[in-house]
């Protein structure tokens, strides 16, 4: 199977479930720890929440967010995670239905009734990844290809 990002950064999206999502409006930011599903088939994560939710307000108002996942290590040299930056959108119609599936596949026991359900597409992402030395990065797309 090709990877979507990298096979690192895909392997840890596979691995892990809450992101810290971050968004800005009106100057302010703010950020909102998440569930989501990683949608292989689109490139994209997949994550419910409410557009009454001071994030979700301000991702409807614009749509420029930064995530980040990573464990809680203690020591440094096990540090993993992830940078993100991209774009968000509140999925409508038969692409919510098929976010819907995606995300209730990964968790079975969450009512998705009342949230609404996002998508965010990643436009760049940088994996400090310490296993591989102090510091090591992994970045997507990869740097030369930003040019």
């Amino acid at each position: 199977m090709q990877a979507i990002f990298t096979k690192d950064i895909d392997a840890f999206l596979r691995d892990h479930h809450v992101m810290s999502l971050a968004t800005v409006s009106d100057g302010s930011p703010w950020a909102a720890s998440v569930f989501y599903a990683f949608d292989e088939d689109r490139g994209r994560l997949i994550y419910l929440s409410s557009k009454e939710t001071r994030h979700g307000k301000a991702a409807l108002l614009n749509a420029e967010v930064a995530a980040t996942i990573a464990r809680q290590e203690l020591e440094i040299e096990k540090i993993r995670g992830l940078q993100i930056s991209g774009f968000t959108v509140s999925l409508e119609g038969e692409d919510a239905v098929a976010a819907r599936t995606s995300f209730s596949k990964r968790f079975p026991d969450i009512d998705l009734q009342d949230a609404a359900i996002w998508s965010l597409v990643p436009d760049y992402i940088k994996m400090v990844d310490n296993s591989l030395g102090f510091g090591e990065k992994i970045i997507w797309p990869y740097p030369e290809a930003k040019g």
